[in-house]
């Protein structure tokens, strides 16, 4: 049983920084979304648009490990709670 919480919980940490990295791509979208419209660069705005969808793709990928995570376990509230948080931030 301590095994199976030990693997929860590494997933857990695995998933806390898979959102944190997920920050840092939105970061760089806001960047570049600002500076297009500073600039009027269409060109650079066109480029933002089209690398929405690995955001959005980053997502689900979040969610998805999420609610295996979930699948697989029994967390208990507090786990449960972080993973609700998880969730949440990367919406």
């Amino acid at each position: 049983m301590e095994e199976t919480r030990h693997r929860f919980h590494e997933g857990l940490t695995e998933l806390e920084q898979k959102t944190l990295d997920g920050f840092e791509q939105v970061i760089e979208q806001l960047d570049r979304a600002l500076e297009s419209v500073g600039s009027r660069d269409v060109e650079l705005a066109a480029t933002v648009v089209a690398e929405d969808d690995r955001i959005n793709r980053r997502y689900r990928e979040i969610h998805e490990d999420a609610l295996s995570l979930l699948a697989r376990q029994a967390p208990v509230a507090g786990d449960l709670r972080v993973v609700a948080a998880l969730l949440d931030i990367a919406r």
